[in-house]
């Protein structure tokens, strides 16, 4: 095949039509742009609680860090590290709080007891996350924590302490711990949803409003809008009500107001405004007017909502539904009227059938991330993706995974391109053969300082090694990650 002809292929995967290469360079251009802000935004936060640090472990502080912990926290500006620039709410601070507390009692469990936060290293690092790990800990709690201590450790002027990217997975590998144990799952695998589970929403929130008007009126919010829990408890019914849509303001993650339609059929609409009126009846009867007890704050009105939860079983463990469910619940038949095809995680259509209505699918995707209040397409977490994996699809997956971990070659190319993390995507991560005519794809997260003209030795040495075609896919955003893709781990030394 001649270069020409070669090129002219790469352009396609199936049926698909890649974007223009000048709109590819473009989009980098900008992404690069973006994660030198992202940059520059982190250096600002490295130390930005140092002259707080003399304060904190003060005599009437000293040898207790817990109290140094609480005085750094409530004196501390914490900015968001997403989004528009602003200072993170009260319950994300509470619990970043909570997690660097548990982490100090972690380490007094290792006979690693300290007293000032000042001496917090490295090795407690390591040692806390071998403890996590030992105690089975899910791969999602865990990077929820790491990325609590990284940010503590900036804040404090230790970023060396926890660096990124492969030198932090070297680090890892040096102390026995694999970082596949960090693998998070971005993508719904199971349903979530209470009628997929067996259990009747209606009935079930009819049992906990005879107990609990208020909870159950919350639970209904939940139902016909998709509300967090949080929003369902946060904001007053009466304030929501924009006749045929909601407009919600309080309690919704960073502070984003969104409009969320009440339905999207004239039968679903009646049924929401009337669910609706006894929402607002409920808290008509309330002091505040929002679901919530009187002399009860939004964090003791969620302990109590949760206390009824389990009162009435609705637990993973107790009655496999959770109140989050209903919010996928309500999403999937979001998508579903739009899509005109059920949610993939619920495996009731083939994965052809997405394919051939691709464009209803985009479109169906993005009204269900705007529906759950995510500035960009997170319908995964949701939805799942069109494909279900064979056993031979994820052997050859896990094949390709160890042929790449495995080479010294490749990971000296990584290394030397300036590559944070890749992913097999494409094909081969949909479980879809490869074949002769097929380029193995692999998307990179480019450090800032990367060098983007060795991606092609990058490339280069895949092919050598791997014996068939590589497209690398480039991306310095570290929001940017692949859909549907598996983390390559490398090997290293």
């Amino acid at each position: 095949m001649t270069n020409e002809n070669r090129n002219k292929a790469d352009l396609r995967v199936g049926d698909i039509e890649l974007p223009d290469p000048r709109e590819v360079n473009r989009r980098i251009k900008q992404e690069a742009k973006l994660a030198k802000a992202r940059e520059a935004v982190s250096r600002r936060n490295q130390g930005a609680w140092a002259h707080l640090l003399e304060g904190a472990c003060a005599q009437k502080r000293a040898h207790d860090v817990k109290a140094q912990l609480n005085y750094l926290y409530a004196h501390g500006v914490l900015m968001a590290g997403i989004g528009r620039v602003r200072e993170v709410g009260h319950e994300t601070r509470s619990k970043h709080s909570e997690t660097m507390e548990n982490l100090f009692d972690d380490l007094s469990k290792l006979g690693m007891k300290l007293k000032d936060v000042r001496h917090f290293s490295r090795k407690h690092v390591v040692a806390a996350i071998r403890y996590w790990i030992n105690k089975s800990q899910a791969p999602a709690t865990l990077q929820t924590k790491v990325s609590v201590v990284r940010r503590f450790l900036t804040l404090i002027g230790k970023p060396e302490a926890m660096p990124r990217g492969a030198v932090w997975t070297q680090i890892l590998r040096e102390a026995g711990l694999e970082p596949v144990h960090f693998k998070r799952t971005y993508v719904a695998e199971v349903s979530k949803s209470w009628i997929d589970a067996g259990v009747d929403p209606l009935l079930k929130i009819e049992e906990v409003w005879a107990d609990s008007p208020v909870c159950g009126a919350a639970l209904l919010l939940q139902l016909i809008g998709g509300l967090r829990v949080n929003e369902s408890l946060s904001d007053s019914p009466m304030t929501m009500d924009c006749e045929d849509f909601l407009r919600l303001e309080k309690g919704t993650k960073g502070r984003r107001r969104r409009d969320l339609r009440l339905a999207v059929t004239e039968e679903e609409f009646e049924r929401a405004r009337a669910a609706l009126e006894r929402v607002k009846k409920v808290a008509s009867g309330l002091p505040r007017r929002i679901l919530g007890l009187p002399g009860k704050n939004l964090e003791q009105m969620r302990q109590h909502f949760y206390y009824v939860m389990r009162k009435h079983g609705i637990t993973m463990n107790e009655g496999g539904i959770v109140p989050h469910g209903l919010r996928h619940g309500f999403l999937h038949a979001r998508y579903e009227a739009s899509a005109e095809l059920p949610a993939p995680v619920l495996r009731l259509a083939p994965p052809l059938a997405y394919a051939e209505n691709a464009a209803a699918v985009k479109v169906a995707k993005k009204r269900t991330s705007e529906d759950a209040g995510h500035s960009r397409d997170a319908s995964h977490y949701y939805l799942g993706n069109e494909i279900a994996m064979t056993k031979a699809a994820k052997g050859a997956e896990q094949a390709m995974l160890a042929a790449i971990g495995q080479s010294l070659d490749i990971a000296k190319a990584f290394d030397q391109a300036g590559v944070q993390t890749a992913w097999l995507v494409g094909r081969i991560a949909y479980g879809v053969k490869l074949g002769r005519e097929h380029a193995l794809e692999v998307q990179v997260l480019l450090q800032p300082s990367a060098r983007p003209e060795l991606i092609g030795e990058l490339q280069q040495a895949m092919e050598r090694v791997l014996g068939l075609r590589v497209n690398v896919i480039v991306s310095y955003d570290p929001l940017r990650r692949p859909e549907v893709g598996t983390e390559v781990i490398l090997a290293r030394g």
